[in-house]
């Protein structure tokens, strides 16, 4: 097919071009990659990448034109976004930031050239906008600047382009870059909403000192939570096998439809970044808590957690159905746990019995005491050194009663172990039992049948 010349109307060379472009598209579309011979497939894939950048650009172009045309509106769309985004199967989020990069072009008409030539990413338009937008008292300079702009966006990929651009502003004009920073000063946030079950919901923006030492944070406490691998002797859950290498009450591994075996995951150490971002973050709060230059004291007291719960809770089964118990807020119950939650709490706590009558009314109260005493609870620590559920070597977060001190269980070394903060919550909320002498062999049960045994620490 010839593409007409310039001397024709831009109608007929877009119509032409169009034409020529599915044509091309629909031959490409049937060749089968494997029947290719070798020797220029790279160059051939590199120039369609450039030829992709291309469209872009052109389609860019044609979007900020047709976004201030009247043609979507004699449609009945309310816009151009929802005009396109019901003539194709992209979502909202793909057509606006096709609508943002036409905008950008528009305003930086030599990287949208150069977009159109293939030799920029769509992302570096979008990064010069957003750049622009962050930092308006800037946007002339970085107008003037716009020739350099474009050479330096075609030898940096974009997140390296961002930062460069960004130095450069702060190069371009030290003084207009820093008002413009403190004016986003107003963005960021951090807000704590509890929610009616006392879940707490957490969002924010967070300025990239601050962030980032968060995220430095978080990592640091992550690789401490981190299990390593099991050392010999020490039971593998996922197997079932004791610490004798017998296996436990392991089933038979399911098969696929093509008689392979299922790769099992499981529940108990595979957690998504997110819920072990929880643990790191439940470490750095008690890390800073219970530093000796910590945090103010709120209500007379240094940060902590408060629980007010029945005698009747504290001394149910596991899981039986009895009155929840209540997080304190400032000294006043104000939302309800699980049963489960407040035993879990109670276990290596310090606890204060309060007397009431049968209107709730305080009568007397006694003095606070510790479920387990310092010199017991350093002697666990020194015996177990790590958590003691199998194959676990995360440090102690919280020492455990076999038999839980709600029932009776002695606060002896014999009937306490250690354990990190998530084997605590799988043993109190998640199902899981323990049974055995904590300086002996201890064996854990799941909820699914599974059976694993340790043997003594250090054997």
């Amino acid at each position: 097919m010839c593409l007409l010349n310039a001397s024709a109307s831009a109608d007929a060379r877009l119509a032409v071009a169009r034409a020529a472009l599915v044509q091309a598209a629909d031959a490409l579309a049937e060749i089968d990659p494997s029947e290719l011979s070798e020797g220029s497939l790279g160059e051939t894939v590199s120039d369609l990448r450039r030829v992709g950048r291309q469209l872009e650009g052109s389609a860019a172009a044609l979007t900020e034109r047709f976004a201030h045309s009247s043609e979507w509106a004699s449609d009945g769309a309310r816009d151009a976004t929802a005009w396109l985004r019901g003539r194709s199967s992209e979502g909202f989020g793909a057509v606006r930031e096709l609508m943002a990069t036409s905008s950008d072009m528009a305003v930086f008409p030599t990287m949208g050239a150069a977009l159109r030539q293939g030799d920029v990413d769509g992302r570096h338009v979008r990064i010069l906008g957003d750049v622009a937008r962050r930092f308006p008292r800037l946007r002339g300079h970085l107008q003037e600047a716009e020739v350099h702009i474009v050479d330096l966006a075609r030898v940096c990929e974009p997140a390296r382009f961002r930062r460069e651009l960004i130095a450069m502003c702060h190069r371009l004009d030290p003084e207009g870059a820093r008002q413009d920073s403190l004016d986003d000063e107003r963005e960021f946030y951090f807000r704590t909403s509890t929610l009616l079950d006392g879940h707490v919901r957490v969002d924010g923006m967070l300025p990239a000192e601050v962030g980032s030492l968060l995220v430095a944070a978080l990592e640091s406490a992550r690789r401490q939570v981190a299990d390593d691998e099991p050392p010999a002797g020490v039971p593998d859950p996922s197997t079932g096998a004791d610490s004798s290498g017998d296996a436990g009450s392991a089933d038979e591994p399911e098969l696929d439809i093509f008689g392979r075996p299922v790769p099992k995951r499981d529940p108990i150490d595979v957690r998504a970044l997110g819920q072990r971002n929880i643990e790191a973050l439940q470490r750095i709060l008690v890390t800073a808590t219970s530093a000796a230059a910590g945090l103010s004291a709120v209500a007379g007291q240094r940060p902590q957690v408060n629980v007010t719960v029945s005698v009747e809770t504290l001394s149910a089964a596991p899981g039986e159905a009895v009155d929840c118990g209540w997080l304190e807020r400032f000294g006043v119950p104000a939302q309800p746990i699980a049963a489960d939650t407040a035993r879990r709490l109670a276990c290596d706590a310090s606890l204060r019995p309060l007397i009431v009558d049968s209107q709730g009314q305080l009568i007397a109260f006694g003095t606070s005491s510790r479920v387990a005493p310092p010199a017991l609870r350093a002697l666990v620590l020194r015996r177990d050194r790590h958590c003691r559920f199998a194959g676990c070597r995360a440090r102690i977060d919280e020492v455990h009663h076999i038999v839980f001190y709600s029932h009776g269980g002695p606060t002896t070394s014999a009937n306490m172990l250690g354990l990190c903060w998530h084997h605590h919550h799988l043993v109190h909320e998640g199902g899981w039992s323990l049974a055995g002498d904590a300086n002996a062999d201890i064996k854990g049960t799941g909820p699914d049948g599974r059976v694993w045994t340790t043997g003594p620490p250090g054997g």
